[in-house]
């Protein structure tokens, strides 16, 4: 399927590669808009201007990932 066999990768493969299924990416998603809304309810011990730039970054950025559609 993927043109190289066993001998030339030196081991069987296939069972290593990364599930892309339509079903483990919905459940990515999920994960990262929890992960998302952890990170922006977070309580910091010191509240600084950096650590509070930081937690909206992190935030924004795991929340772009749990709701984009990427195209096949």
């Amino acid at each position: 399927m993927y043109g190289l066999s066993v001998d030339e990768v030196g081991a069987e493969f296939k069972d290593k590669l990364e599930d892309f299924s339509p079903q483990n990416e919905a459940k990515l998603r999920q994960q990262l808009a929890s992960l998302s809304a952890k990170i922006n309810h977070f309580i910091q011990s010191e509240v600084t201007s950096t650590a509070l730039d930081n937690q909206e970054v992190m935030t924004s950025i795991t929340q772009y990932y749990a709701v984009i559609k990427i195209s096949p």
